[in-house]
């Protein structure tokens, strides 16, 4: 008979493999820089970033913005982060959708096959994603052009906006 710290640390290691095997998913994935953070602890989490559109201006680039994956109950999510160890911000989305796995397994794929599937559409979505965060930053920076130090200004109010958790990534859940 199992007990409970036994189960606790069996549980960990199995979202930990799943973390590790989303890595080396994302690592496949061109110009993507995947930082694995995989402790024992129930905190473990990939930090994602991949180069921004380079019509931003450098104070934006500057904010060294990514994606965190990791895993709620046995579900992988992410959310918006600033740097690889800062902190998550905004509301976390999806990646597995046990609905949409099933539907699919519903049509005749495996449950291998649906998950794959599943896991192909996630850097369109993180790419997506990331866009739509920086078109919301520009559009609540804009106007700040007057006064002297315009570039620090912005930068301040970006910063403010983010870590005051007034940031408004994009989407609803």
């Amino acid at each position: 008979m199992k007990t409970f710290t036994e189960y606790l640390d069996r549980e960990n290691e199995q979202k930990k493999e799943k973390l590790e095997k989303m890595a080396e998913f994302l690592k496949r994935i061109e110009k993507f820089t995947v930082l694995p953070f995989l402790g024992k602890e129930d905190q473990s989490y990939v930090f994602v970033r991949f180069p921004v559109d380079s019509s931003l201006k450098d104070k934006l680039k500057d904010l060294q913005l990514g994606i965190r994956v990791f895993i709620v109950g046995k579900k992988l999510v992410y959310r918006l982060q600033q740097g690889a160890k800062g902190f998550p911000i905004g509301p976390s989305k999806k990646i597995e959708d046990q609905e949409e796995i099933e539907d699919l397994v519903e049509k005749g794929k495996s449950e291998e096959e649906a998950y794959n599937t599943v896991m192909k559409r996630i850097p369109n979505e993180f790419r997506a994603f990331m866009k739509q965060v920086y078109k919301n930053i520009e559009k609540r920076t804009k106007g700040l052009d007057q006064g002297k130090d315009t570039d620090a200004e912005k930068y301040k109010e970006i910063l403010n906006s983010i870590l005051t958790a007034k940031f408004d990534p994009g989407f609803k859940m």
